[in-house]
C-alpha cells in the first residue's frame, strides 16, 4: 500500500474511534463521571478467594411496536465477569509473557480490568503500577494516571480507556449474548 493510502486508512480509523468516543455518552443516554463507574474492589487474598458470582439468568429484551415497526428496547450491559474470553481480548494490551490470571486478580469486573489495561497501553505506564494504584491505593483511574504521568491529560486518558473497555465488553456480549 502506498504511504498516502496508509495515511488515509490511519486517519479513517482515528476518525471512527474519535466519533465513537464523542458519541458514546449520547448513545447511552446520559453523561456520567468516569469515577462513578469505578467500584471499590473487594480485598483478595491467596488463601481465601471469594466464590465466583453466579451469572444471572439470560433473558431476551422484549420487542416494542411503534409507528416504524418493531424495535428492540434498550439493553443495559451487565457487569461481565472476567473469563478466558476477556483475558484473550486483553492479552495484546499487556506485556508479552504476562500471566493473565494473576493480572486479572482483584478486579471487580471485566470492564474495570480492561480499562486499566487500555490505560496502561495508551499512556505507557506499566500495568502493575496502575493496577496497584487502582486496587490497593483505591485511586480512580484518572488519579492513578495523573500520579504517574504528570504531563498526560489524565481525565481524557481515563475516559478513553473506559470507552475502549466498554467497547470490548459490548463486543464480547454481542458475541456471546447477555451474561
Amino acid at each position: 500500500m502506498r504511504p498516502m493510502g496508509m495515511t488515509a486508512v490511519a486517519l479513517g480509523f482515528a476518525g471512527a474511534f474519535g466519533l465513537g468516543v464523542w458519541s458514546s455518552p449520547a448513545i447511552r443516554g446520559a453523561y456520567t463521571d468516569v469515577s462513578a463507574h469505578e467500584a471499590a474492589p473487594a480485598a483478595v487474598t491467596r488463601e481465601a478467594t471469594p466464590p465466583a458470582p453466579a451469572a444471572p439468568a439470560r433473558t431476551k429484551p422484549p420487542a416494542k411496536e411503534d409507528s416504524l415497526g418493531p424495535t428492540v428496547s434498550k439493553v443495559k450491559l451487565s457487569r461481565l465477569p472476567i473469563t478466558d474470553d476477556v483475558r484473550d481480548r486483553v492479552r495484546p494490551l499487556l506485556s508479552r509473557g504476562t500471566n493473565l490470571t494473576l493480572a486479572s486478580e482483584g478486579f471487580s469486573d471485566a470492564e474495570q480490568f480492561a480499562a486499566v489495561a487500555h490505560a496502561s497501553k495508551n499512556t505507557g505506564v506499566p500495568f502493575v503500577i496502575l493496577k496497584n494504584r487502582v486496587l490497593e491505593q483505591k485511586q480512580s483511574l484518572a488519579d492513578a494516571i495523573r500520579a504517574t504521568v504528570a504531563t498526560a491529560n489524565a481525565t481524557l486518558e481515563a475516559e478513553r480507556a473506559q470507552a475502549e473497555a466498554r467497547s470490548d465488553v459490548a463486543a464480547l456480549q454481542a458475541q456471546w449474548g447477555p451474561i
